[in-house]
């Protein structure tokens, strides 16, 4: 609402109801930007070929990481 709407629906001044807004701090309330998860998804099928690929992680590792990896595709998250 402009403060002329404002201000004719609570029969005070403008000056008045901007001096209220900078005493009492009022704000806009503005909607939060959503955030983009896109990047941050990754090709599921990429990930378990750099997992294959890694000679650094012995079986049992290997194992667990493809065990975390399946679980977040099935809640949606990779």
């Amino acid at each position: 609402m402009k403060y002329n709407e404002i201000s004719n629906r609570c029969d005070v001044p403008v000056n008045t109801l901007k001096s209220w807004r900078t005493r009492y701090h009022w704000k806009q309330v503005h909607p939060q930007p959503k955030r983009c998860t896109k990047n941050r998804k990754r090709d599921a099928a990429k990930i378990v070929d750099e997992l294959e690929a890694n000679n650094d992680l012995t079986e049992k590792q290997k194992l667990f990481a493809s065990f975390i990896c399946n679980d977040l595709m099935q809640r949606g998250r990779i």
